[in-house]
This record gives C-alpha cells, sequence and structure tokens, in this order.
C-alpha cells in the first residue's frame, strides 16, 4: 500500500471492538433459549434395591428414519408426533440408527447438546443376587413423543420388577412453554404392570 504524507494508517480495531461490544450485549438481551443450543438430560433410578445385588443397565438408543419423521414447526415449538408408535409400519425398526451403552450400578445420568424427539429407547436392567448364578432383567422402552428445545426424562423411584415394560401411552409431559421445556416421567400412583411381549422388537 503507498504511504502518502498526512495520511495516517486506519485500522479496524476501533469498529471490531465496537462490534464485539454490540453483539454480547445483543445475547445478553436475548431469551435464554434464543442464546442456548437444544439439550436433553435421562435419569433413571431404582428404588427397593437389594443390598449386595450387582446391577446393570443396557441403554438401546434409537432414530428412526427420516422418511418417517415428524417435522417440527419451529425449534421452540411443542409439536406432537405424528409417528403411529402403537402400531409402527413393518420395516420401521428395521432401518433405525441404533448405538448401545453400558453403565453400572442401580442409576443412571446421561445429558448433552442436540433433540430426543421422535428416538426411541429401551433400558435393559440386569440384577445379579448376591451368592448366588440368578439374574433378573427388567425392560423399559419409551419413544419420546413431543418436540421441545430442552427435553427431561426423569424416572426416579422406578420399582426393580422382572419383565418389560412399555411406557409408551404410560408418561407424562408436562410443558413449560416459557422456557421451551419438557419434563418427562411417570405419572404419581402409576401401577407397574409387565407386558406379554415387547411391543417394539429393537435391534441389539
Amino acid at each position: 500500500m503507498l504511504l502518502l504524507p498526512g495520511n495516517p494508517i486506519r485500522t479496524a480495531r476501533p469498529r471490531l471492538f465496537g462490534l464485539l461490544v454490540a453483539g454480547a450485549l445483543l445475547g445478553l438481551c436475548r431469551p435464554p433459549s434464543l442464546a442456548q443450543s437444544p439439550s436433553y438430560s435421562i435419569t433413571l433410578a431404582l428404588a427397593d434395591t437389594v443390598a449386595g445385588a450387582v446391577y446393570a443397565t443396557e441403554r438401546t438408543w434409537c432414530e428412526l428414519p427420516e422418511a418417517v419423521q415428524t417435522a417440527p414447526a419451529t425449534p421452540f415449538s411443542a409439536d406432537t408426533s405424528a409417528i403411529p408408535w402403537q402400531a409402527l409400519p413393518a420395516g420401521v425398526l428395521a432401518q433405525a440408527a441404533c448405538t448401545h451403552h453400558r453403565f453400572t450400578g442401580d442409576s443412571l445420568h446421561f445429558g448433552n447438546q442436540g433433540w430426543l424427539f421422535e428416538h426411541l429407547f429401551r433400558f435393559e436392567i440386569v440384577r445379579r443376587r448376591p451368592h448366588t448364578q440368578r439374574a433378573d432383567t427388567m425392560t423399559l422402552t419409551l419413544p419420546i413423543q413431543q418436540h421441545a428445545f430442552v427435553t427431561h426424562v426423569d424416572l426416579q423411584a422406578v420399582p426393580f420388577q422382572a419383565g418389560h415394560f412399555d411406557l409408551t401411552d404410560q408418561l407424562q409431559y408436562e410443558v413449560d412453554t416459557a422456557r421451551s421445556q419438557l419434563l418427562i416421567r411417570v405419572p404419581p400412583g402409576f401401577v407397574w404392570e409387565p407386558r406379554q411381549q415387547p411391543r417394539y422388537p429393537l435391534p441389539r
């Protein structure tokens, strides 16, 4: 660049600093949901555990194929799933993308950034009693049927019973529209009754 006498070099620092300050102030003025990313958390804890027993849980987490997914109106809307969970079309589960993770202990908790809408979970909880080779398995299956920017699944004080428990139609959905948050839990007084056959034969 050619420098001429009386023409000082102009830098972009003052303007850049001003933009940074303005951006920071704008971020402070936004609603919390707009300044964050979508997130989720899931908590599962057993009640009436047996002293000395060893517990382990296998989590299967599946996302159904895009062709059957429901498109939310906005990132913050509380849309309800249009998927027929009571009778999924043939072949849908075979095309689901599933991951597996193993937890030890009688409780688990995980969370991260992302969406849970229309994801399907299976928790296989195995209890091995002390001084015996006997192992009992309790299986919980639940799809997330409502959309939210922030989703919390709270399964506390679950009484361990051997068998398969389908929570598709049993969960209670509580929406906080102002915060774009969703709390999913088992309703008070829920009676745990196992199914004869699992509704969702998920891949292993």
